[in-house]
């Protein structure tokens, strides 16, 4: 198993599990259709075959090609940064998603994606700048997406990216701003860290 999937399998735990669209199967676009097929996959450990699946549709939808709406593309490389095989192609899957898409859904789970890995890779200490880049990719999710639901967990992982860069105070600053979380997970895990990091502050 290689380092990439021991961050992505600890991302995608973290990750609130959200389906891409309220929409059933057969009434989306046939492309967010076979999306969320492929995610599917990765969210039953089929990886192999959502790669397969992911190629075969970015072969029919070149970039450059019209008539894919942007949300579709964005999504499509948040899911080729979770089947990636090395961090350094999920990060450039995520950076592609949140600086090409970035009024998508699809931009804030990358960047999302971004901190965790970086905060992640902070504590090897390589590279020697992952943790202020954590900072700054998730600052951007938590200010810039008010309405998503990956702002809460962006919360708790911009706390630990904060206290990696050596500032628990600003840490504990940012849970407490930290908005309600949808999932049980999610809010046992901010209101932990609150305890862990915070109790003299």
């Amino acid at each position: 198993m290689t380092r990439h999937r021991r961050l992505g399998t600890s991302a995608y735990i973290l990750v609130p599990v959200m389906a891409a669209s309220a929409l059933p199967l057969a009434a989306q676009r046939p492309t967010s259709a076979e999306l969320s097929r492929i995610d599917s996959l990765i969210a039953a450990d089929r990886l192999d075959p959502a790669r397969a699946a992911l190629e075969a549709w970015r072969t029919a939808n070149p970039a450059g090609s019209g008539g894919i709406p942007g949300a579709d593309r964005a999504r499509a490389a948040v899911l080729a940064g979770r089947l990636a095989r090395t961090w350094a192609e999920a990060r450039d899957s995520y950076s592609s998603a949140a600086l090409g898409y970035p009024v998508t859904d699809a931009a804030a789970e990358a960047l999302l994606r971004l901190g965790q890995g970086l905060v992640i890779a902070a504590q090897t200490g390589q590279p020697p700048d992952a943790a202020p880049r954590a900072v700054a990719w998730l600052e951007r999710l938590v200010s810039d997406y008010p309405n998503s639901p990956f702002r809460p967990p962006g919360y708790l992982w911009l706390a630990r990216a904060l206290v990696a860069n050596g500032n628990v105070n600003a840490a504990c600053q940012r849970l407490a701003r930290a908005p309600a979380a949808a999932d049980s997970q999610t809010a046992r895990l901010i209101d932990a860290e609150k305890k862990a990091r915070c109790g003299a502050h």
